[in-house]
């Protein structure tokens, strides 16, 4: 829910910020998912 949209930050920092964060998202997801396993907090580690 919280996903929707970002702050607006200068246009293209934003743009190009968002991309990274997309990236590095997709790379930790398997870690995450351990991480989220042993942690126990599910949708907080998601948002942010």
């Amino acid at each position: 829910m919280d996903r929707a949209v970002p702050p607006p930050v200068e246009g293209r920092r934003e743009r190009r910020g968002r991309q990274r964060w997309r990236r590095q998202r997709r790379r930790r997801q398997r870690r995450d998912r351990v991480l989220i396993a042993l942690d126990g907090t599910d949708d907080a580690e998601h948002q942010s």
